[in-house]
């Protein structure tokens, strides 16, 4: 993991391994490449997956540097509860409107999420009148998969369940 969290020295690389980090970086879609390099399709496909390699490496090369400087942002997470889950590992210190406004959930499910990891010592309350909660236990970046019944959640990164 070490290695994604480096400056990525991307000077180092051939034209044909900045092509793949490009192409893995984007989800493995070949068209969204193309039009951010601005290379036609086919020859992207050509260049991938048959390496044939391009007449001037050296103008490629340069495009797929310029992409690499652009900041990364992934897209959002689809799933409301790694949303919430994200967002109290990124501010630790929250209110209950602040998590329901960053997570883009409803008002009701993000209480209920917020009372079960309360009644499972994940989360402690700071203010009472301003229902103020702290991450006091961040076990990693998978989300807790609550039960139906709400008193026990499973926690994906230590392979346990927590009861309440």
């Amino acid at each position: 993991m070490q290695g994604a969290n480096d400056s990525n020295n991307f000077a180092d690389q051939g034209w044909y391994d900045l092509l793949v980090l490009a192409y893995n970086r984007l989800g493995r879609n070949s068209r969204k490449l193309s039009n951010e390099l601005g290379i036609p399709f086919t020859t992207l496909l050509l260049w991938l997956k048959k390496k044939r390699e391009p007449k001037d490496t050296n103008a490629i090369r340069s495009k797929l540097l310029a992409y690499f400087e652009k900041p990364y942002i992934s897209g959002p997470n689809p799933s409301v509860m790694a949303r919430i889950w994200q967002a109290m590992r990124c501010m630790r210190q929250f209110s209950d409107k602040e998590l329901i406004a960053v997570a883009h959930s409803s008002k009701n499910y993000c209480q209920q999420v917020i009372k079960t990891l309360h009644a499972c010592k994940y989360l402690r309350l700071v203010s009472a009148e301003r229902r103020i909660f702290i991450l006091a236990r961040d076990t990693g970046p998978k989300p807790p998969t609550i039960n139906k019944t709400r008193t026990a959640i499973f926690d994906n990164n230590i392979n346990q369940e927590i009861t309440a």
